[in-house]
Parts: C-alpha cells; sequence; structure tokens
C-alpha cells in the first residue's frame, strides 16, 4: 500500500476516534439527559429517591454520598449536563453540610445556594433571580429545623414560594407540591435514627408528581 494510503487511513481513523470521543464528551457532559429537558420533563419517583438519598448523606455527614446524590438529583430534576449537574450538585451539597453543623448565622450558606440558582438560571435561561430564590429556600430550611415553627403550615408556603420564584409560577399553583413535600421533610426531621423511609418517598413521589403536572400545564400555557 502506497505511503500516501496508508496516511490518509491513519488520518481517518484519528478523525473518526476524535468524533468518537468528541461525542462521548458531549453526551456524558455537555448533553442533557435523555427523555426531554423541559421544566417537567423529570421523573417524579427518581427525583423523589435521590432526594431521600441526599437527606440522609447530608444527615450523617456523609460528604461523598451527599455530593454524589446532590449531582444525580440535580441533573435529573433539572435536566442538566453532568458539567452543570456537578457544579449545582458541589454548592448544594457545600450549602447543606455547611447548614447541618450551624445554629445561628444561617445566611453564611446564601452564596453557595445563590450560585446554585444562577446555574439553573444559566441553564434554562428562566426569568429568575438567584438572590430571592436562594433566600426563599434557605427560609424554609430554617424553619423546618426551628421548634416553635416546624409545622406544615409553616414550612409548606414556603415551600411554594421557592417554587414560585424558581419556576415563575403563579401563587397557589405550586400548593399541593409544596405541601407534600413539607410532609416529607417533616417527617424525615420526626426521627433522627429510623425514620419512615418508604412513606416520606411516596409523599416526595407525590410531591414531584403535583410539580410536574403543574410546570407541564404551565409551560403548555405560556405563562
Amino acid at each position: 500500500m502506497p505511503f500516501a494510503r496508508i496516511a490518509a487511513v491513519l488520518s481517518l481513523g484519528r478523525l473518526l476516534t476524535l468524533t468518537i470521543l468528541g461525542g462521548v464528551v458531549y453526551l456524558g457532559f455537555v448533553a442533557g439527559p435523555f427523555g426531554g429537558l423541559g421544566p417537567g420533563d423529570f421523573s417524579p419517583e427518581t427525583v423523589a429517591e435521590r432526594e431521600v438519598a441526599f437527606w440522609q448523606a447530608t444527615r450523617a455527614r456523609e460528604e461523598f454520598g451527599a455530593f454524589v446524590n446532590a449531582v444525580r438529583l440535580q441533573r435529573e430534576q433539572h435536566r442538566y449536563s453532568w458539567f452543570r449537574a456537578l457544579e449545582a450538585g458541589f454548592y448544594t451539597t457545600r450549602a447543606a453540610l455547611t447548614f447541618q453543623g450551624l445554629h445561628s448565622r444561617y445566611e453564611r450558606v446564601l452564596p453557595d445556594l445563590e450560585t446554585a440558582a444562577g446555574v439553573q438560571k444559566a441553564w434554562t435561561k428562566a426569568d429568575l433571580d438567584p438572590s430571592a430564590v436562594a433566600r426563599a429556600e434557605l427560609n424554609w430550611w430554617v424553619t423546618r429545623r426551628l421548634p416553635h415553627l416546624s409545622t406544615l403550615d409553616q414550612v409548606a408556603p414556603l415551600i411554594e414560594r421557592d417554587y414560585e420564584l424558581r419556576y415563575r409560577l403563579r401563587p397557589g399553583a405550586a400548593s399541593d407540591a409544596a405541601a407534600r413535600r413539607a410532609e416529607a421533610a417533616l417527617l424525615f426531621d420526626a426521627s433522627d435514627v429510623d425514620p419512615n423511609l418508604p412513606a416520606i418517598t411516596r409523599l416526595l413521589t407525590a410531591s414531584y408528581q403535583s410539580l410536574r403536572r403543574t410546570l407541564v400545564r404551565t409551560d403548555a400555557a405560556g405563562d
């Protein structure tokens, strides 16, 4: 085989290899997950399972477990690329683990929560205010922790406000989803040793099913 022909074959092989590698990198780190990239395209069951796992790892101060579950949760819920999920997962995990050890000055976690919300804004091109979203999320985290305020009537409206700001929803649109998530969170908090994980997961699944219906309706209506 002439040298020029061999060189052409080798160049073609190198090009194919680079193309395949480029495709792997794109699918792994740039592209979002399969199944749609809309705000309501997540699996409620998967999101619920990963949120419970994240709560468990955070409570146990398992940094690696919390991070892995945060990344998987962010990718599924917000339809991120792996790169964006890693970024959002890092800041979410650091905020949650820091918050776990705080008893005052909770606003110390706001920069991380704001950065995580900023990832959502950049990825979705949504008209949201990362600072307001971060504050709304921290409000229900703190209220959930305080014994005299940690009730369904107190926590649910704060989660609802988080959803309204995060997804640009009308007031009341996510009240059912917020109430079920608050109930799941409070049930998890009620036991430090052996929380009823199946019941908590069922509540979260119902919450995310309700949220998905709301997001799909809102998207279809163009609100």
